[in-house]
Parts: C-alpha cells; sequence; structure tokens
C-alpha cells in the first residue's frame, strides 16, 4: 500500500504538466492514475478513493475534464477540513499525534489553522479553475504542478515557523 501511495503522489505531481507538455501521454497518466486509485479503494475501501478512480475513468469520455482534477482534490480537502470542525479539527488531529496534552491554547490555535486550511484549499481549488478556463493551459499546468505545491510547502515551513515563535510566547505567559 505505501508503494502505492508513493507512485499516486508522484504521477499526481506530474499530471498537469504531463497533459499539457505531452499530451500524447495523457491517456497513460489517465490510466495510471485510474488504476492507482482504485487499486488504493481495494485497499482503503475510503469512498473517495473509489470516486478518483471513477473520474479518471469518465476522463477517457468526457474532453475537458482532465483538468478538473486538482480543483476536485482541492475542494474535497476544503471540504474533510471544514467537516472535522464539527468534532476535532483536523490539523489538532496531526497534532495531537505529537503532543496529546495540548493546552487550550494549542487547541485553539490549531482551529484556527484548519480554518486557514480550507482557506487555502478554496484559493487554490478557484485559481486552478480560473486557469483551466483559459485557452492556453500552461499557465494552469505550471500552477498545478509546480507553484500550487510551492505554496502548500511554504503555507507549513511559515506555519512551522510561526508556530514555535507562538508556543515560546504562550509559554512564558
Amino acid at each position: 500500500m505505501k508503494l502505492i501511495k508513493i507512485v499516486l503522489s508522484i504521477v499526481s505531481v506530474l499530471y498537469p504538466l504531463t497533459i499539457v507538455f505531452m499530451p500524447k501521454f495523457t491517456f497513460i497518466a489517465v490510466s495510471i492514475l485510474a488504476m492507482l486509485w482504485g487499486i488504493k479503494y481495494l485497499f482503503s475501501k475510503d469512498s473517495f478513493d473509489a470516486v478518483l478512480s471513477l473520474f479518471f475513468i469518465v476522463v477517457f469520455f468526457v474532453r475537458g475534464l482532465e483538468y478538473a482534477y486538482p480543483i476536485l482534490v482541492n475542494l474535497a480537502l476544503s471540504i474533510i477540513f471544514l467537516y472535522s470542525l464539527k468534532t476535532t479539527p483536523m490539523i489538532t488531529k496531526f497534532a495531537l499525534l505529537k503532543e496529546p496534552g495540548l493546552d487550550k491554547h494549542g487547541l485553539n490555535y490549531t482551529r484556527n489553522l484548519t480554518i486557514l486550511w480550507i482557506g487555502f484549499f478554496i484559493i487554490n481549488a478557484l485559481i486552478s479553475f480560473v486557469l483551466a478556463m483559459f485557452d492556453d493551459k500552461t499557465a494552469w499546468a505550471i500552477y498545478c504542478g509546480v507553484i500550487s505545491y510551492i505554496l502548500i510547502a511554504l503555507f507549513i515551513v511559515g506555519e512551522m515557523i510561526y508556530r514555535r515563535k507562538f508556543i515560546k510566547n504562550v509559554k512564558k505567559i
């Protein structure tokens, strides 16, 4: 299962670049993604995996849908994070794995961070959508295949730096 996740991650990252800069290989990329998401579903029984596998099967038949993948993934992540606010916010779940005794300030911080991630995913989906509407898909490919991943990394690193400072300040109080 770990190998499936690694290959799925690599193909997903390369997907936007492949369909724009190597369109003859779009069929192969779509086939691989449909198969990998299907295999992942067989192991996980997660309906999200099944939906993505079916999505790539439909992409075979409906021209233009190949540009919807990053939009769907970002919207799905925003919904998952939003839904988690009803119980334990997603970032709080991650934080509790590392720090099981998270105090009230930490819980509020991780809740607010979950809300920021929701906003990030929605904005990312909107940018992906707008760029997909352009005739020239180069900007879409570069944004979805490179820039969005850089933004995610910057968000994570920036948050880690801020959190270290935030936690230091909270402990001084």
